[in-house]
């Protein structure tokens, strides 16, 4: 796929979602309620021509239409692509011996095939209640006057607005590439941070009476070069700045 067919799709998904979240920004409103011991709180609700949300028939349409395109579609679409992928790779034994070279290329894929799996089924158990609330209260309107119904409801709020939170533990956990790189890059964050801090103690002075060492001062680019060239080094990098943290607590005092 090319970059610009890339840029297409996702201005034409962004598109779709603005579509069709309009309604939210045309039909909420804010309502002031006064509970018991006078205390007054500013709710923020949909209200529809045809009543408020819960009491509306536009209102459920448009939850049966928000579960149909934005879970019920993604998941059967995901569920059949992997589906398929899955049968070709572990349904196809290929023709004559095979190299230890496509060995390894298939079980990678097939570890790619169970981690993307264990995403859409993250995905539905994450949102799954959230759909049913609304249609549940819609048929059941008694639901929303339950004992700690609003504390159960945000609750379902904060599972399926945290779904994307458990996709970054998936890779880390189920795909080695992403985790070397994902450690590779907090390692990089960390030395980056430290030679920082070292950079803003040469300016200050306190490493001038090292820096005038011969050995320290290509220590020094060592760990600039190291640094912006190459990240395999960083563990030296790190042991050079705590020998030079010391040195210079010792000219200090």
């Amino acid at each position: 796929m090319s970059k610009k067919k890339a840029l297409s799709i996702i201005i034409i998904i962004w598109f779709c979602g603005s579509i069709f979240s309009f309604p939210t920004l045309l039909y909420s409103k804010t309502l002031s309620y006064r509970y018991a011991k006078e205390e007054v709180r500013t709710l923020c609700i949909m209200i529809w021509p045809d009543g408020s949300a819960g009491n509306s028939e536009s209102d459920n349409i448009y939850n049966i239409l928000f579960l149909l395109l934005t879970y019920v579609v993604p998941i059967i679409s995901m569920v059949f692509t992997y589906s398929l992928i899955a049968r070709v790779l572990w349904g196809n034994k290929g023709i004559g011996e095979s190299t230890e070279y496509q060995k390894e290329s298939i079980r990678s894929k097939r570890k790619i095939v169970r981690m993307l799996m264990v995403v859409v089924a993250i995905f539905a158990i994450c949102w799954l209640p959230y759909h049913l609330y609304f249609l549940l209260t819609y048929k059941f309107p008694e639901v929303v006057h339950f004992p700690f119904i609003q504390h159960i409801y945000l609750g379902i709020y904060w599972l399926a607005m945290s779904n994307s939170m458990y996709n970054w533990m998936i890779y880390c956990w189920m795909n080695k590439r992403f985790r070397n790189y994902f450690k590779q890059y907090l390692f990089c964050c960390f030395a980056k941070k430290e030679l920082n801090q070292f950079s803003s103690l040469q300016r200050n002075g306190f490493y001038t009476n090292n820096t005038r060492s011969p050995t320290t001062r290509y220590d020094l680019m060592q760990m600039s070069g190291n640094y912006n060239g190459n990240n395999s080094n960083v563990t030296t990098i790190l042991m050079k700045r705590s020998s030079l943290s010391m040195s210079a607590r010792e000219t200090r005092t």
